[in-house]
C-alpha cells in the first residue's frame, strides 16, 4: 500500500476485482490517521450509527442500545470511516459518493430484558401487544365495518398471483406451511411452500403470469431466502416478502413488503417473529377469500371473523397464565430423551414448530408429525412413559380423529400433554394426563393461540435443565451464509 502510495480504502478497492465467492469485512490500519474501511458481496453489512461513533454488523440485532438509527450497504457500496464516526459510501462501479439512507431504531426499552431473567421469555410475553399494535395497522374500521388495509404496492402484487410460491428456513417454513392450510383452505388459492435452500437448487418451474413467490424472513438476511427472491426476479416473477427488519436487503429488494412489526427480537429461538407471520397470513388468507367461501369454510362472515380477530390479543394474554402449570409439567420433561409433537391439518405445521423450538433449547431429540402418520413409523418410538404433546384442533372434523391418535398412543403407555380449546376438552373423553387448556376461539385462529404454550414448553423445559435459553450451542439469530 504504502510503497504503490494508494489510501487504504484504494488499496482495498484495487484488489476487489480478483475477489470470488461470498464476504464481508472490515479493515482497520495500524495508524488511526487512516479509516476504516468496509466492504461486502453477497453477505449483509450494515451499519449502526451513534452518538459516539458507529458500529458495523452483519445483522441489526447484534447491534446495543445506544443505536440510534441503520443504514443498509448495497452490494456495491465501499464504507470508510474515521474514529469520530463520521463516514462516506462510495459506489463502486460509478466512483461516486451514495447518500445513505437512514432508518430510524426502536424504543430503547425494547433492547433490555427489563424484569425477565431471559429474553426468550420476555418476547413470549410481548406476543399480545405484538399481536395487537400488528392487527391495529392491519383491520381498519369504516362506514361499510370492518376489512383488512394493505399498503398498495401489496395489493398489487396480490392482485395478479394465480398462484402462491412460499419459501423460508426453519420457523419461517413452518409459518409458510400454516399459511398454506389458511390461503388454500380459505382463499382457494393454490399455495406451494418450499425450504429455501431445496427451492434455489432444484430449478423450479415458475411461471411469470400467474406466479408470486412469498419470501418469509425475520431478519430479511437469511442467505437462502435471498438467493430464492433474485431467482424468481430473474425469472419475471413477481415477490412479497413478509419480514420483520425494515431496510433489510430482502424487503429492499422484494417488489413489495408487508412488515411482521414485531420489534427486535433477541434469542435464537423466534417467538413472537413467529406470531406475526402466522397472523399475516391468516389475514391475507382472509383478505383473499370470497365472502361466500368465507361463509362455508368457518360459518362465519368476513366481519365476523375481523371482529374475532381483533380480540385474540386478549386471549393470547389470557393463554399466558399457563405458564406456572407448564412449568411443572417442564421439570419432568426436562429428563426425557424423547419427545413427540403431533397434530393435524393446520395444527401440524404447529407440531412441527413446537417440535423444532423445543429441540434447539432443550438439547432434547424431539419429532413433529400429522396424527394420521402414526402407523406409518412414529408409532414405533413410542413406549412406557413417552411424552407426546397433542394439538386438539376445536375443528369438529379433525377433533375426534385427533383423539383417536391419542388413544393409540395412550395403549402403548404415551405420557399424553394435550393442547386445545376449553369447549374441546369439555365433549372428549379424558385421554391425557395434562391439559393445557386455552380460551375458546374459531379453529382458524387455534394455531395463534396454541403456539405461546409451545413456546413456553421449550422454554421451561431449557431453564430445567439449566441451559442458555437466548443462546443456544451451534445456532445464530441470522443465518446470513448458505
Amino acid at each position: 500500500m504504502a510503497s504503490g502510495g494508494l489510501s487504504l480504502a484504494d488499496a482495498v478497492r484495487s484488489v476487489l476485482h480478483r475477489l470470488e465467492g461470498s464476504y464481508s469485512f472490515l479493515i482497520l490500519h495500524s495508524d488511526p490517521a487512516h479509516p476504516l474501511v468496509a466492504v461486502h458481496r453477497g453477505a449483509p453489512l450494515v451499519v449502526g450509527l451513534c452518538d459516539h461513533g458507529l458500529f458495523v454488523a452483519s445483522d441489526v440485532t447484534a447491534f446495543p442500545a445506544e443505536v440510534t438509527a441503520t443504514v443498509f450497504l448495497e452490494p456495491d457500496d465501499l464504507l470508510t470511516a474515521d474514529s469520530s464516526g463520521a463516514y462516506e459510501i462510495l459506489c463502486l462501479s460509478s466512483g461516486r459518493k451514495r447518500e445513505a439512507c437512514r432508518i430510524g431504531r426502536s424504543r430503547t426499552e425494547e433492547h433490555g430484558k427489563g424484569e425477565y431473567p431471559h429474553y426468550m421469555v420476555k418476547e413470549i410475553c410481548e406476543q399480545p401487544r405484538v399481536l395487537a399494535e400488528l392487527l391495529a395497522g392491519k383491520i381498519a374500521s369504516g362506514p361499510g365495518g370492518l376489512s383488512v388495509h394493505l399498503p398498495p404496492k401489496v395489493s398489487q402484487v396480490l392482485s395478479g398471483a394465480r398462484r402462491l410460491r412460499i419459501v423460508g428456513c426453519g420457523t419461517s417454513y413452518h409459518a409458510g406451511l400454516l399459511g398454506k392450510y389458511r390461503i388454500e383452505g380459505l382463499a382457494g388459492l393454490p399455495v406451494e411452500v418450499e425450504i429455501a435452500s431445496e427451492f434455489r437448487y432444484r430449478d423450479p418451474l415458475l411461471d411469470p403470469e400467474s406466479d408470486l413467490l412469498v419470501a418469509l424472513t425475520q431478519s430479511g438476511e437469511t442467505a437462502d431466502t435471498l438467493a430464492a427472491v433474485r431467482m424468481a426476479r430473474e425469472a419475471g416473477v413477481p415477490t412479497l416478502a413478509l419480514v420483520n427488519v425494515p431496510g433489510s436487503t430482502i424487503a429492499r429488494e422484494a417488489d413489495a413488503a408487508l412488515f411482521l412489526e414485531a420489534g427486535p427480537e433477541f434469542g435464537v429461538a423466534a417467538t413472537k417473529t413467529f406470531l406475526s407471520q402466522i397472523a399475516l397470513l391468516t389475514l391475507l388468507a382472509i383478505h383473499l377469500a370470497p365472502e361466500e367461501r368465507l361463509r362455508e369454510k368457518t360459518g362465519l362472515s368476513c366481519q365476523e371473523l375481523l371482529s374475532e380477530f381483533l380480540g385474540l390479543p386478549r386471549l393470547l394474554d389470557k393463554s399466558l397464565s399457563l405458564s406456572s402449570s407448564i412449568m411443572g409439567l417442564a421439570g419432568d420433561l426436562a429428563s426425557a430423551p424423547i419427545v413427540l409433537f403431533l397434530g393435524r391439518g393446520a395444527d401440524f405445521p404447529l407440531a412441527l414448530e413446537g417440535a423444532l423450538k423445543f429441540k434447539e433449547i432443550t438439547y432434547i431429540h424431539a419429532e413433529g408429525y400429522p396424527g394420521g402418520e402414526l402407523k406409518h413409523g412414529p408409532l414405533a418410538l413410542v413406549d412406557q412413559g413417552t411424552p407426546v404433546i397433542s394439538l386438539i384442533s376445536p375443528d369438529p372434523k379433525l377433533l375426534p380423529k385427533m383423539v383417536s391418535n391419542m388413544q393409540e398412543t395412550l395403549a402403548r403407555g404415551a405420557r399424553l400433554t394435550g393442547i386445545s380449546s376449553e369447549s374441546a376438552f369439555s365433549e372428549m373423553a379424558p385421554v391425557v394426563s395434562t391439559e393445557l387448556s386455552l380460551p375458546d376461539c374459531s379453529p382458524v385462529f387455534f394455531p395463534i393461540l396454541s403456539s405461546l404454550p409451545l413456546q413456553l414448553l421449550a422454554y421451561h423445559t431449557a431453564c430445567a435443565r439449566g441451559l442458555n435459553v437466548d443462546r443456544p450451542r451451534n445456532l445464530a439469530k441470522s443465518v446470513t451464509v448458505e
